[in-house]
């Protein structure tokens, strides 16, 4: 789900949740750096989706390998030597 116009709303939050409910992750930009935050639950996510400055990034993992992990959620961070 990327926001970068407009706020994604609480039902449409929800309905990713609660389709793919294995953990749930969300990354955005400030102050000229990219922070993130993942294995979020429902109310977390909800309240970080009201509240982050757009542009952002939230997205939501149903376990297809490695278990439910929530280091498995994205983002996953990228710095060199990864």
């Amino acid at each position: 789900m990327v926001a970068d116009v407009d706020r994604p709303t609480p039902e449409m939050v929800t309905k990713g949740y609660i389709a793919n409910d294995h953990g749930a992750g969300i990354a955005w930009r400030e102050d000229g750096l990219v922070h993130w935050r993942k294995g979020l639950d429902m109310e977390e996510i909800q309240a970080l989706v009201a509240e982050l400055p757009i542009p952002f990034v939230a997205h939501f993992r149903i376990q297809s390998c490695g278990g439910k992990s929530p280091f498995l959620c994205h983002p996953f961070p990228i710095q060199e030597g990864v």
